[in-house]
C-alpha cells in the first residue's frame, strides 16, 4: 500500500529505474485507474482505487516477492504493522474507515490471524460506517475462510438492516468469484 505522498509519476519513475515493461497505460479517468508492467513472467500492476481511494501494486508471479521488496526500498509504503496499529488506534469514523482499507490492501495473500482479529473487532464497532467498511475490506480479501465466515455472521447478527443486506451481496459476489 502506498502512502498518500507517492504519485503516479513516481510510480512510473520505479518502474523505469528498474527496468519494468511497461504493458499498458491508464487514461485519466479510468476507473479504476491502471497501469500495467511486467518484469519477465512477472506481473506488475499499479492501481489508484476510487472505492478505497488509495494507490497501490498488485504483484504476481515467480518474481513478485524481489518486486515487491523493491518497490518498498524505492517508495513509502504502509506496511500491514502499521495499517493495524492506525485500525487499533483510529477513533474516529474517518480514521476507522481509512485504516480497515490499509488493513485490507496490506494484508497477505494467507489468511492472518491478527487481521481477523482485528477485522471482529470491528465488526462489534459502534459505528455502522466502520462496519460497511469492513464489508469492502473482506471483499479484497475473501478467499480467506475466516472473512467469509465473519460476512456470513455479519449477514446474520448486523443490528443495521442495510449492513445485514450489504454482507450478503458480499457474499453472492466472493460466491460468483468460487464459481469461476
Amino acid at each position: 500500500m502506498l502512502k498518500p505522498e507517492v504519485t503516479r509519476d513516481d510510480t512510473a519513475t520505479l518502474g523505469w529505474n528498474l527496468g519494468w515493461k511497461l504493458d499498458a497505460v491508464g487514461r485519466e479517468g479510468d476507473t479504476p485507474l491502471r497501469d500495467l508492467w511486467s518484469k519477465g513472467a512477472t506481473s506488475i500492476t499499479y492501481l489508484e482505487d476510487p472505492v478505497v481511494q488509495l494507490g497501490y501494486f498488485v504483484v504476481r508471479g515467480p518474481d513478485a516477492a524481489v518486486v515487491a521488496q523493491d518497490v518498498r526500498s524505492a517508495l513509502a509504503v504502509c506496511s500491514g504493522e502499521e495499517a493495524l496499529e492506525l485500525l487499533k488506534r483510529a477513533d474516529s469514523r474517518d480514521a476507522k474507515v481509512r485504516a480497515i482499507y490499509l488493513v485490507a490492501l496490506t494484508a497477505p495473500f494467507e489468511q492472518n490471524d491478527l487481521v481477523v482479529d482485528a477485522f471482529r473487532r470491528i465488526a462489534r464497532d459502534a459505528e455502522v460506517d466502520a462496519r460497511h467498511a469492513l464489508l469492502v475490506g473482506i471483499g479484497y480479501n475473501g478467499s480467506w475462510p475466516a472473512l467469509r465466515e465473519l460476512a456470513e455472521a455479519v449477514q446474520r447478527e448486523d443490528p443495521e438492516p442495510v449492513v445485514r443486506r450489504d454482507a450478503g451481496l458480499l457474499l453472492e459476489g466472493l460466491n460468483l468469484l468460487d464459481d469461476e
